[in-house]
């Protein structure tokens, strides 16, 4: 044959060369154009590639003579040429792939001997078209080296191996990439390489696009966009990774990419923000991906701005997004271009303006971290941040003061004088003059909000000193100058000045004014100079105006009783120091029995407030001492006797209740002042103090009986008309005049007087509607449990009485509030006239308030184990607390307590994690015993926390808190890196509750279903829990009624039981989902599973009870979709090995199947419009999963006989035939054989 003939070269040669015409033939025969042998030969389809395959073995033989012979007519050359300008190839692919082979394989072997060609070599590889498989050793090498890969390199390894992957490879080489490549280090290198360009401009640096890292991310997407299924297999192992420590910045990158393709925008941002809510995905490491690796990111500024104003929006609806939207904004502030800063200051201003709470709130605190941390580079972006002025009537109170602060910052913190901040300045102080003179005290009130933000970065202790220093005025020097020789301080003082004269006459202002001055100082920010004006200016008049000596009070009653006519008598009361001899009263009686409604209101309203500003400054110019002001935490009170309320006139009914409640206002203030004082001889006082304000409320609810219109000045809708009084010193509490008139005699008859209007919308019927109203504890206050020892012990109406205020605040700063349609504020009377606490705690963030009341923690469970112990020596049944209520309540007030705190949104960021640790470990060591030195870890002292919560699930007073304790241990357990490891306590605590006969079940009626699926989830083998509770609870209940081992299973709470348990029979399917078990055991719980739902459905089917009907439809439906879904395709693939098993199974959903279809029918017949919206989905799932079987078992060549299709008659639920219009519906029938 041909390659026998051609082995020896010269006949090979022969065959090669072109054929000459023989002598013998005629000169008209011949052609031009003498083909080889071979040439010919190639011409003819069926022989062909085997010729080529053959020539171009041969042809390495002849790469010597190639090297020594340049002329055409050497052998190598020849071979060649048979293939050239060939008229068709026969097999392309193959003579492609035979051409190509002989390159790949010397590629591979130079890239192995020199890794310097690798780049050059994998370039030329990716230009190739290949079969990937024979590039399978080529990847390997190349992932080995990615690791130790030049940093220009990796972007064309990168590209060559996403490029040539196949859907087989696709996961290996994702998982190889995500292990190999560090961005971490490569942020490094970047941050190593920007400090060597910090003379560059930002404008220089920023606009870099062709830096190696943006190249590396650049043949990602390239590689993303090459292959569907490499996006998605790439986007399937980021959602399969389950912890927070499993995800890379790789994957966070990855996620930016797949956002910016438009085609998988969506799913990125729904994987993101899932993500973010189940806390895998955190601000710290958004933060660390787009600060170390801006230059990469050079492309992608416009991606991440739209996915943080999606993040930024979605924040009302789930507050765990805000700091991961938070951090995209700051992060990418701080390293983007000046373009994009314009784009996210710009973003910024429009949430900011979008009506939504959250939204508005989060916007304007990232904009005031931006200015706190750049304010040079904020600034000069002052005019689109000045167009939030714009918006202001739409802001709260806590919103503004935001705003005026990040205004503040700009205009009087920024050096640079063409920047526009001395614009900005001109325009705040427009401003503020605008509201001041606005006579209603909304705008007042924002006046006076963005006045102190001036104050308190002009009168700051720090800009102060950076003045002077550039003035050349050493330090001591500048403590001896006063204020008013200071240029920042003399324009604080001014502005002051303008402020007091301004709310002159309105004494609601005037008391947000100094309660604003008291948090200031209470931050120690200010100079001390200015300090001191304010104490000397702003309350020296306390003591003239409010208080009054014993003798001289003692003179005062007596004089009003010999020319008074008033029932409503004077009286000296609760002194809490009679020991001591203090020789001071506060003369409220004497402020409010005044016949001037005006000067009354104008002294009564900021009393506290001046006294709360008067103790701070004590506290902050004498190292935290109070002891100029000691004598006023006991001093007594001048009140009125309270015999015969039924004699006294409206008028003293008015002003009784007026007395009460600013005198309970008053000791409110003086626990807030004096509970941290160090003195001990003040804990028995401030808990007498505590006995005052409940006998007080006592007193004004009994008051508010015979007064129902009461309502405090606060709300009396008044303006000042009167003429304002220029007086010498405008930063006196009222104006001096006022006061002169006001202690004028009596006047016989109050027609002269102008009286002030009383809304007609607010009604206060009770003490505990008026209480939100007054005087608002500050956070200090819950460390009085510190002074709840032996010695002096609260009563538990006392501690409930703390207790309730502390859930108040914890619901209004962290509870999540209710989202109304479109995000927006529900306008309620909140809205209009806010509580003391929502004022309180508007000046401080979620952050700082969990720090403040965290260390109060200890102490409050002290009183919890005290409580506890003092309720178990009742010895009351669960459930009867009588005459144990006040106990019951404290208990079950802590507990909501440690549930709130536990259950804050962003308790699990990485800002608040000390926040955390300091709740577990003050829950710890009630245990332990042992503080967090002794070195134990984090999750053992959260595993010693929840052992401490366990222990009172044995015997609770109440049903309602000892759901609320388990509700606590499964937060926990949400908290913990082993959850496993606590299911045993918690399974414990839920039996207790669901085995225990409470006599207050029906407070809990609502969540026995929650109850009975938590005991089904917390045991090891939910599908025998499941099978007891069907089989066994459920039928002894039908036939003896009320179980004793089952006391919450009753007439009234069988529909939950069936509820929970149907709901659990779709859950189980998740345990099919990654089981790695043999098929015997899956194919032995699947029909476990299926057995338990088709005796539920005959349950269901004979109790005939409405409700149960329509849980069966709902829940039916999803357990059919749930078997279609996870049961069908895994029988589909044993189906050969395990006919018997899977068809005894078909058989028993067919007979639950059968009974959902009867159902069905008998809704029809009952024509329940609510029942009969669950059958056409219904139906739809009956006949999708018979559609599956059929094709299974018709694939899989089961014999006709085996199956066939029936159909099914409409019958009602008692087996008698309907006539119906629908078509028959067609079921799946098995033989019995």
């Amino acid at each position: 044959d041909m390659q026998t003939y051609t082995e020896d070269p010269a006949a090979l040669r022969k065959c090669l060369l072109p054929s000459t015409t023989a002598n013998h033939v005629s000169r008209t025969s011949r052609t031009t154009n003498s083909e080889s042998l071979f040439k010919t030969l190639l011409a003819v389809d069926s022989i062909q590639s085997e010729l080529i395959t053959y020539l171009l073995e041969r042809l390495p033989e002849f790469y010597d003579e190639l090297e020594n012979d340049n002329s055409s007519s050497c052998t190598a050359r020849l071979i060649l040429n048979q293939l050239r300008w060939l008229d068709y190839i026969a097999q392309p692919e193959a003579l492609t792939e035979k051409l190509i082979e002989p390159i790949v394989v010397y590629l591979k072997e130079l890239m192995n001997e020199n890794s310097e060609l690798t780049v050059p070599i994998l370039d030329a590889l990716s230009n190739l078209t290949l079969h990937s498989e024979s590039l399978d050793d080529v990847k390997e090498t190349v992932l080995d080296r990615l690791e130790s890969a030049e940093l220009d390199d990796i972007a064309v390894i990168l590209k060559f191996m996403l490029q040539t992957v196949t859907p087989n490879t696709v996961d290996m080489v994702i998982l190889g990439i995500r292990q190999k490549l560090d961005f971490r280090a490569l942020g490094k290198i970047q941050q190593d390489n920007s400090q060597r360009r910090t003379k560059q401009s930002l404008s220089q640096r920023s606009n870099v696009k062709d830096t190696p890292e943006a190249l590396i991310l650049e043949s990602i997407k390239l590689g993303l966009q090459f292959h569907k299924f490499v996006c998605e297999a790439w986007f399937r192992t980021i959602m399969a990774l389950e912890t927070a420590r499993a995800h890379k910045i790789i994957d966070v990158l990855i996620l930016f990419i797949l956002y910016s393709m438009p085609s998988m925008k969506k799913k990125a941002e729904s994987a993101i923000k899932k993500k973010i809510i189940q806390g895998l995905i955190t601000a710290p490491l958004l933060e660390e991906t787009i600060m170390c690796h801006a230059s990469g990111l050079a492309s992608y500024w416009n991606v991440i701005l739209s996915l943080s104003e999606g993040l930024l929006r979605s924040c009302q609806q789930n507050g765990t997004i805000s700091p991961c939207a938070s951090t995209l904004y700051i992060s990418s502030f701080k390293v983007c271009d000046s373009y994009y800063r314009q784009e996210i200051i710009g973003s910024l201003v429009t949430h900011i303006g979008s009506g939504v709470e959250a939204e508005m709130s989060i916007a304007l605190n990232v904009l005031l971290h931006l200015a706190k941390s750049d304010v040079s580079s904020v600034t000069v972006y002052s005019v689109f941040i000045k167009g939030i002025l714009d918006y202001l009537d739409n802001l709260s109170l806590y919103q503004i003061r935001i705003l005026f602060d990040i205004f503040s910052l700009i205009a009087l913190t920024s050096n640079n004088t063409a920047d526009g901040s001395g614009n900005l300045w001109a325009d705040i102080q427009i401003v503020i003059r605008k509201q001041l003179s606005n006579p209603r005290e909304k705008y007042k009130n924002i006046g006076i909000i963005a006045s102190l933000s001036a104050i308190r970065i002009l009168g700051s202790r720090e800009r102060c000193s950076d003045i002077q220093s550039q003035q050349g005025g050493s330090s001591s020097q500048s403590v001896k100058l006063s204020a008013t020789r200071h240029p920042l301080l003399r324009q604080s003082i001014n502005i002051l000045d303008s402020l007091m004269r301004n709310c002159n006459g309105y004494p609601a202002c005037i008391s947000l004014c100094y309660d604003e001055l008291a948090h200031i100082f209470s931050e120690g920010e200010l100079d001390e100079r200015l300090e001191e004006w304010i104490k000397v200016n702003l309350t020296s008049d306390f003591t003239e105006y409010y208080l009054s000596t014993v003798e001289d009070t003692l003179q005062y009653i007596n004089d009003i009783k010999k020319v008074s006519t008033n029932r409503l008598l004077p009286s000296l009361q609760m002194n809490a120091d009679e020991e001591d001899g203090v020789d001071i009263v506060v003369k409220l009686y004497e402020l409010i029995a005044r016949k001037d409604i005006k000067s009354k209101k104008n002294l009564v309203v900021p009393m506290c407030s001046t006294f709360n500003l008067m103790q701070i400054c004590e506290k902050q110019l004498n190292n935290g001492s109070l002891e100029g002001i000691n004598a006023l935490s006991g001093c007594s009170i001048l009140l009125f006797e309270s015999d015969d309320l039924d004699e006294l006139s409206p008028e003293e009914l008015f002003d009784a209740c007026d007395i009460l409640f600013y005198t309970i206002n008053w000791i409110r203030e003086v626990l807030n002042s004096f509970v941290e004082a160090k003195d001990e001889d003040l804990s028995q006082t401030l808990i007498v103090r505590l006995r005052h304000i409940l006998e007080l409320e006592s007193r004004l609810n009994n008051c508010l009986k015979y007064a129902p219109n009461y309502v405090p000045f606060e709300f009396h809708n008044t303006l000042s008309i009167s003429p304002k009084n220029e007086s010498s010193r405008p930063s006196q509490i009222i104006d001096n005049t006022q006061v002169n008139e006001s202690q004028q005699t009596e006047s016989p008859s109050r027609t002269n007087i102008k009286k002030e209007t009383r809304p007609s919308n607010i009604n206060f019927g009770s003490i505990s509607e008026l209480r939100s109203y007054m005087r608002a504890f500050n956070l200090s206050v819950f460390e009085i449990f510190k002074h709840n020892t032996n010695q002096v012990r609260m009563t538990y109406a006392e501690t409930s009485y703390i207790l309730e205020d502390l859930n108040n605040k914890l619901d209004i700063k962290i509870v999540p509030a209710s989202v109304s349609a479109f995000g927006r504020k529900k306008v309620t009377s909140e809205n209009k006239y806010p509580s003391s606490n929502s004022l309180l705690l508007a000046r401080i963030d979620e952050h700082q308030f969990m720090k403040k009341i965290s260390p109060s923690l200890p102490y409050i469970l002290q009183t919890l184990e005290d409580l506890y112990a003092d309720i178990q020596q009742q010895g009351i049944d669960s459930g009867r607390i009588g005459g144990v209520e006040e106990i019951a309540k404290a208990i079950s007030l802590i507990f909501n307590v440690i549930f709130k705190m536990l259950s804050w949104s962003y308790i699990q960021s990485s800002d608040n994690k000390i926040i955390l640790e300091t709740i577990i470990q003050a829950l710890a060591e009630r245990i332990s015993g042992e503080s967090k030195q002794n070195g134990s870890s984090p999750e053992a002292q959260l595993r010693q926390a929840f052992q401490y919560l366990c222990h009172y699930g044995a015997n609770m007073p109440q049903s309602t808190t000892a759901v609320l304790l388990f509700k606590i241990l499964l937060r926990i357990m949400e908290l913990s890196d082993n959850p496993l490891s606590l299911k045993q306590g918690a399974l414990s605590v839920v039996n207790q509750i669901v085995s225990t006969s409470w006599f207050d079940w029906r407070d809990i009626k609502k969540e026995i279903e929650f109850l009975i699926e938590k005991t089904i989830e917390l045991d090891d083998d939910p599908l025998q829990v499941l099978h007891n509770l069907v089989n066994d609870v459920l039928p002894r209940y039908e036939d003896q009624g009320p179980l004793e081992d089952h006391p919450l299973l009753k007439s009234d709470t069988v529909v939950q039981y069936y509820q929970a348990i149907i709901s659990q029979i779709v859950n189980s399917f998740e345990l099919f989902k990654s089981t790695d078990q043999e098929p015997e055991i899956v194919l032995v719980q699947n029909g476990r599973i299926v057995k338990i739902f088709e005796r539920i459905t005959h349950y269901v089917k004979v109790k005939e009870h409405r409700l149960l009907i329509g849980v069966l439809l709902k829940t039916g439906k999803l357990f059919i979709d749930q078997f279609t879904k996870h049961s069908i395709p895994y029988f589909t693939e044993i189906f050969k090995a395990h006919k018997t098993s899977i068809l005894a199974i078909f058989k028993d959903l067919q007979a639950s199947t059968r009974v959902l279809q009867i159902i069905c029918s008998h809704v029809k017949v009952l024509k329940d419009v609510s029942l009969s919206a669950y059958v056409p989905p219904l139906k739809r799932s009956l006949e999708n999963i018979i559609y599956q079987v059929k094709m299974l078992v018709t694939r899989n060549g089961i014999p006709a006989p085996a199956f066939f299709m029936g159909a099914l008659k409409h019958r009602d639920i008692t087996g008698a035939e309907i006539s119906s219009q629908v078509r028959a519906i067609h079921v799946l029938i098995l033989d019995n054989k």
